[in-house]
């Protein structure tokens, strides 16, 4: 057993896991996506239609961080593994 190797590897677990937390809450809706979608089922009971969404939030700096937070999670159980051997 190397002790840098586990240490590298906890390192990165824990790094992973921050990671994915970090990608998790972007990807939660913000308040102006919960009011919008307040208004729009509001407005939607109302008349039968739907109003357009003029407001999009972009989600792929959280999908980024996601795959980022995985591959290192990963990684972290790799080199654990492998010192381990």
């Amino acid at each position: 057993m190397k002790p840098e190797k586990i240490i590298i590897g906890i390192i990165l677990v824990i790094v992973g896991l921050v990671l994915l937390y970090w990608g998790y809450q972007k990807l939660q809706p913000d308040e102006i996506e919960k009011s919008i979608n307040t208004v729009n089922e509001l407005y939607k009971n109302l008349s039968g239609s739907e109003i357009p969404a003029p407001y999009k939030k972009d989600n792929s700096a959280a999908i980024i961080i996601l795959i980022l937070g995985s591959i290192s999670f990963l990684c972290g159980l790799f080199i654990i593994n492998q010192s381990r051997k």
